[in-house]
C-alpha cells in the first residue's frame, strides 16, 4: 500500500550550546494506496492543522480523477474531519491562507476536460474550524487559471497567482483587480 497524502512532520528547533538540533515530534501519513497529495498546510486556532491537496479515485496517474481534499487534525496529528470536493475530472486545492478573522481560505484548481487539455479554472473557497463552507466564488480561465499561490491581504481580502494571472479580491472573493501575462513563482 502506498499511502502518498502529506505526511505531517512537526519539527522543532532547540538551540543548545549554539548548534541548531531538529527533533521530530510526530509524523502521520493519510490517504489510500492511490495518488493522494498534500500541497499547503496551515496551523488551525485550536492549536491543530489543516492540509490541503488532491484525492485520486484511481492508482493509474493517467486514468485517475481527482478530488481536492481537506484535512483538519488535531495538535498531535489526528484525524478530526476531512472533505472532498469536486466532480469534474481533476480538482486539486493547492494552497490554503489563514484569513485576519480567523477563517480560511483554500484556492482550488479545476479542469473538467483533463489534464492534456490544461483548460483550468479557478474556486475560491472560505471555510470555518469545522470545516464548512462560508462561500464559494469560482473564476473563469479566462480570469484566473491553475492556482500557485494565496495569501491573505491586512484588509481581510486575498491575493492569488492563478496561472499567468494576479488577482485582488474582497473578503467575499470578489475581485478587485487582476493582472495578465505574469509569470510569477510564488508569493511571499
Amino acid at each position: 500500500m502506498n499511502k502518498l497524502f502529506s505526511s505531517l512532520l512537526i519539527t522543532t528547533n532547540l538551540l543548545h550550546a549554539q548548534i541548531d538540533t531538529l527533533y521530530t515530534l510526530w509524523t502521520k501519513t493519510f490517504g489510500d494506496e492511490f495518488e493522494d497529495r498534500g500541497y499547503g498546510l496551515v496551523q488551525s486556532n485550536d492549536g491543530g492543522y489543516i492540509t490541503v491537496g488532491r484525492k485520486a479515485t484511481a492508482s493509474d496517474y493517467i486514468d485517475s480523477d481527482y478530488k481536492a481534499w481537506i484535512l483538519k487534525t488535531d495538535s498531535l496529528g489526528n484525524k478530526e474531519w476531512d472533505i472532498e470536493i469536486g466532480n469534474s475530472l481533476q480538482n486539486v486545492a493547492n494552497s490554503i491562507t489563514k484569513t485576519q478573522d480567523g477563517n480560511y481560505v483554500i484556492g482550488i484548481s479545476k479542469n473538467g476536460s483533463g489534464f492534456q487539455h490544461q483548460s483550468f479554472s479557478a474556486t475560491l473557497i472560505k471555510i470555518d474550524d469545522l470545516g464548512n463552507i462560508i462561500w464559494e466564488v469560482d473564476y473563469p480561465s479566462s480570469v484566473a487559471g491553475w492556482i500557485w499561490d494565496l495569501k491573505s491581504t491586512v484588509d481581510n481580502g486575498l491575493v492569488f497567482i492563478g496561472g499567468e494571472y494576479l488577482v485582488m479580491t474582497d473578503s467575499m472573493g470578489n475581485i478587485i483587480w487582476n493582472k495578465n501575462q505574469l509569470w510569477l513563482d510564488g508569493l511571499s
